[in-house]
């Protein structure tokens, strides 16, 4: 259990770093600046956000990605359609690595509301493992 805390610790920091090198490229959108903005705040507060807050972020996440998903399907179309050996419109190309990135990048702020989540579970079962309790009985 201690190994898998300290790899989602691990992973939490990459993410952070990853979605760090995103907002300083200018690649987040707005409301993703916005929303790992928040997130660092709390995490700096060391306060939970609302159910409803997370609930909101989640729908539009999936919305956006479905919306990205469309997108890139219309772009992998389009470069089928291109006869081979011509050259694939840059505009085009830088397209699709944006909107990957930010698929990414939904992708990477979804983890890390979920990973306090695992982490909280994983330290309630250490402790019920310290007490001397089954921590996989169900508790009445």
């Amino acid at each position: 259990m201690n190994d898998r805390l300290s790899r989602l610790e691990k992973a939490t920091s990459y993410l952070e770093s990853f979605l760090d090198v995103l907002k300083r490229m200018e690649i987040l959108q707005k409301d993703e600046t916005a929303e790992y903005e928040r997130y660092i705040e709390q995490q700096e507060d060391h306060t939970k956000p609302d159910a409803a807050t997370l609930r909101e972020e989640k729908i539009r996440r999936f919305r956006i990605e479905k919306e990205t998903d469309a997108r890139l399907q219309e772009i992998k179309t389009m470069e089928e359609r291109k006869e081979k050996g011509s050259v694939v419109d840059e505009e085009l190309e830088r397209e699709k690595w944006i909107l990957a990135l930010q698929s990414c990048s939904r992708k990477a702020l979804n983890d890390l509301r979920m990973i306090p989540q695992e982490m909280e579970i994983l330290q309630y079962m250490q402790n019920m493992q310290k007490a001397g309790k089954d921590p996989h009985q169900e508790v009445v």
